[in-house]
């Protein structure tokens, strides 16, 4: 059966290379030369935290649960709120050249709306 609910404001559109699935829902929301963040959940496990993977182009950096409290995840029926992540990136990527971060959801090489991002990392 087709899902013909209204999407929700903090479900971005799917990602460029693979559509999510209709569970699993989060966004990259930002990334800077020290850190990268957004949320991730799953609907069918509202109050469980879900992983994702961080990669710099095909490396992938760090898995990392998505439980970190925000307000506006809770607010806007994300289950009990506690599906952000922060994680902070290593001082080798400050070497003055462009890298693409990417998130996705772990096991999976579906990426998180937003994702991916490329900034120009400066030199230390």
């Amino acid at each position: 059966m087709k899902d013909t609910s209204q999407q929700r404001p903090l479900a971005p559109a799917g990602s460029k290379k693979t559509k999510p699935s209709s569970r699993l829902e989060g966004s990259f929301d930002h990334a800077d030369a020290k850190t990268v963040g957004g949320w991730a959940w799953d609907t069918s496990q509202p109050n469980m935290p879900i992983k994702v993977e961080i990669y710099e182009g095909a490396a992938l950096l760090t898995t990392i649960l998505a439980e970190e409290f925000r307000e506006d995840l809770k607010s806007a029926g994300k289950g009990d709120g506690k599906h952000a992540f922060n994680y902070a990136l290593a001082l080798t990527l400050r070497d003055g050249q462009s890298h693409t971060i990417s998130v996705r959801f772990a096991g999976s090489p579906t990426e998180l709306p937003g994702s991916p991002k490329t900034l120009l990392f400066p030199k230390l």
